[in-house]
């Protein structure tokens, strides 16, 4: 097992989400649940599958930069290595567009646009060298959301995804915040209401 098989399943997504309050009971999540991924070659490098391919297919919006050890786990181009990047392993950032017209700007109720965006980063862990203050008491949330994230474009039968699945449609909310120092007990504090969507990707460590 590589000790870049990322667990997705700890992401969180910085937004403003309207929903009923409710409590739900879980049940604990079960082990993580490994895949067996095929031997990487040619065709599941990212060239093959997303820069070059021919015939209709998602262009990836994604601006990427990783170090070298990640390019040569994911078969990424060596174009956006960069020696200069501390403390992640990878970085990916995205323009998503608002889905919808917005209109009262200037407090005028015929003022539209329908040009805004939403900038979103994804942000790749290894814990062994960049660990991570997570809170092991704080039950992991899953996402169904993949094809929104970088690792719908970076991932492939040679790089599967390992990760805790939840129970529920979607998974469940946190109670508070899995991000905590173990030392101070403070949390990660999440900031809405900036357009700006930050995805934490932790990896998990391999034998």
């Amino acid at each position: 097992m590589n000790i870049y098989d990322p667990i997705f399943s700890r992401n969180m997504i910085l937004g403003v989400m309207l929903l009923p309050m409710m409590a739900i009971a879980q049940e604990p999540l079960p082990p993580l649940e490994y895949l067996k991924s095929d031997p990487p070659t040619e065709k599941t490098s990212y060239a093959s599958r997303i820069a070059n391919r021919k015939g209709v297919h998602d262009a990836d919006p994604h601006v990427y930069v990783y170090n070298a050890a990640f390019a040569r786990r994911f078969q990424m181009p060596d174009e956006w290595i960069s020696a200069e990047l501390k403390g992640v392993d990878a970085v990916a950032f995205r323009e998503v567009p608002h889905p919808y017209k917005t209109c009262g700007w200037g407090g005028n109720p015929k003022a539209c646009r329908t040009d805004e965006v939403r900038c979103e980063m994804d942000m790749y862990f290894d814990q062994t060298r960049n660990p991570l203050p997570w809170d092991d008491r704080m039950n992991p949330v899953d996402t169904l959301y993949d094809i929104a994230k970088s690792s719908w474009f970076i991932g492939s039968l040679a790089n599967q995804e390992k990760r805790p699945r939840t129970s529920l449609w979607g998974g469940v909310p946190l109670p508070r915040s899995p991000f905590t120092d173990p030392k101070t007990g403070k949390e990660l504090e999440w900031q809405g209401g900036t357009g700006i969507a930050i995805q934490i990707v932790v990896e998990a460590t391999g034998g």
